[in-house]
């Protein structure tokens, strides 16, 4: 009877459950997509990427107010991506500086987003949930969205890894080998715009690019062939999102926040004890 009444109380947390669930989704995807992201030093694209989310969240909250939240969603990846796409070919071009793209999508994209948003009446303290994260707000929806997207990642990356690690390392080689660089680019891109607007509610658009970056920074700093720094990147967005998961809840604070906190935290302890 003790253990039937334990488990009731459990369920009545269920936003625990979608939490932990989630974060475990959001790991493994950050985890396998990091290593590419860093050693392609598209770090601050995904920047300005995770950025200009703010914008097409801007215009769903305030034009579709009344919307369901899967309209919400689309809306806000469809904006996305299209700005997302622009970067991708301007990167690929190479006709402006990156330093200067990612100015023009830190600033032109969160103005923009910010101006729109405060055209809306009610509910001005969502935007600080949505910067931020708020494990709160997880619906049955974002989880099945995060599981979704984390076993596509998952599966575009394991697949076809040979020929990711060309793209990464032998552009020249991969282009000889005839694998379609150009296609890879904007698969990368598009893949990256996806998780980043999907998980806006468990890590927040400002925070989610701490994600994004630090387990590809630790596993490529710490270990050596491509298959090592794809496996521990892994866990270690595995192993320090579920720390950070535990500090939020404990502390109650922003789950975003925490979690790129641990993140950090655990990383700099790294480089401690490598010394």
């Amino acid at each position: 009877m003790s253990f039937i009444t334990s488990l009731g109380d459990f369920w009545q947390y269920d936003f625990l459950l979608k939490a932990l669930l989630g974060t475990i989704a959001l790991a493994f995807a950050t985890g396998v997509i990091s290593p590419i992201i860093v050693s392609k030093r598209y770090s601050f694209m995904g920047a300005a990427v995770s950025h200009s989310t703010l914008f097409g969240l801007a215009v769903s909250l305030t034009f579709f107010n009344t919307a369901s939240e899967q309209i919400h969603f689309f809306v806000t990846l469809i904006i996305t991506l299209l700005f997302a796409m622009f970067l991708a070919k301007e990167t690929m071009k190479k006709d402006l500086p990156s330093d200067s793209l990612i100015g023009i999508f830190f600033s032109v994209m969160m103005a923009l987003g910010i101006i729109i948003y405060s055209f809306k009446v009610d509910g001005q303290e969502d935007l600080i949930s949505f910067l931020f994260g708020n494990i709160l707000l997880l619906t049955n929806f974002d989880i099945i969205l995060l599981a979704t997207i984390s076993l596509i990642i998952i599966t575009c990356i394991t697949v076809y890894f040979s020929q990711w690690v060309y793209f990464i390392f032998d552009p020249l080689g991969a282009r000889l080998r005839g694998i379609k660089i150009t296609l890879l680019h904007y698969l990368l891109f598009i893949i990256m715009t996806t998780l980043i607007v999907t998980a806006i509610k468990l890590a927040g658009t400002v925070l989610v690019t701490t994600l994004l970056i630090l387990p590809g920074v630790f596993a490529l700093k710490h270990f050596n062939g491509s298959k090592q720094v794809f496996i521990y990147s892994t866990l270690f967005a595995l192993v320090t999102s579920l720390m950070g998961l535990a500090m939020a809840n404990w502390l109650n604070t922003p789950s975003g926040a925490t979690l790129a906190l641990t993140q950090f935290t655990v990383f700099s302890m790294s480089l401690v004890f490598k010394k």
